[in-house]
């Protein structure tokens, strides 16, 4: 028994909503994180580490927009190079976005707490300020760290479940395709049997005639003598 979407749904379908669900992700992230780097282009909120990292996500979600229409596309068609295109990028979408997961929290919890303190006071020199914020910050390291690592490994694994759907779905398609291939080998080239010899002349006697094979060329022939 194949590989099921949601256990009992067929993979192309499961293919064809990943597709919609990926371009609609993909298209809403990427189009936040260009607008955040537009927006703090001047600013000095984020660091320019944390703007570098921010743009190569954009990149790899506006790349996965791209790839999801063709997703789209090629389970619409049923075409193999498509889905393999898409099942491809998939899964290099996911190692990248592990690694630079990895690395945007590390970014985020080494200077985005120290700007989280820095916002908060403001300037400001009241030390009750002050205060509260340190304390705002104190009370923040549970929950933060929670929701912000939960927000970073639930796309993961979104991400990995449709690369196992669509992987599915691809290697079907492309059993489909051999199949296909075979059978068209099989009608274009068919094994005829060898045509009889229908030639009922012993070999003895064979149609090409040469010098030796003449009766005045024979064994035991006398010829005329030679004066």
């Amino acid at each position: 028994m194949g590989a099921k979407f949601l256990c009992c749904l067929p993979v192309r379908l499961g293919t064809l909503v990943i597709s919609v669900f990926q371009f609609l992700g993909s298209s809403i992230v990427s189009a936040i994180l260009w607008y955040a780097l537009w927006y703090y282009r001047n600013s000095d909120e984020l660091s320019l580490r944390l703007k570098i990292s921010t743009g190569i996500f954009a990149v790899i979600y506006t790349v996965a927009t791209i790839m999801a229409i063709v997703g789209f596309l090629g389970t619409l068609l049923k075409k193999f190079s498509y889905i393999r295109r898409f099942s491809s990028m998939l899964s290099y979408l996911l190692g990248l976005q592990i690694i630079y997961t990895i690395i945007y929290l590390i970014i985020f919890f080494l200077e985005g707490r120290k700007n989280l303190v820095q916002n908060c006071i403001n300037g400001s020199t009241d030390q009750r300020v002050i205060d509260s914020c340190q304390k705002l910050n104190d009370l923040s390291k549970g929950w933060v760290v929670g929701v912000v690592i939960a927000i970073s490994l639930v796309p993961i694994l979104i991400q990995a479940y449709g690369c196992y759907v669509v992987s599915a779905y691809a290697k079907k398609l492309a059993k489909k395709e051999m199949s296909r291939n075979m059978a068209m080998t099989q009608d274009g080239f068919k094994y005829e049997a060898a045509r009889t010899h229908d030639d009922s002349r012993p070999l003895t006697h064979p149609d090409v005639h040469y010098p030796y094979s003449d009766t005045s060329n024979s064994f035991g022939h006398s010829g005329s003598q030679r004066v």
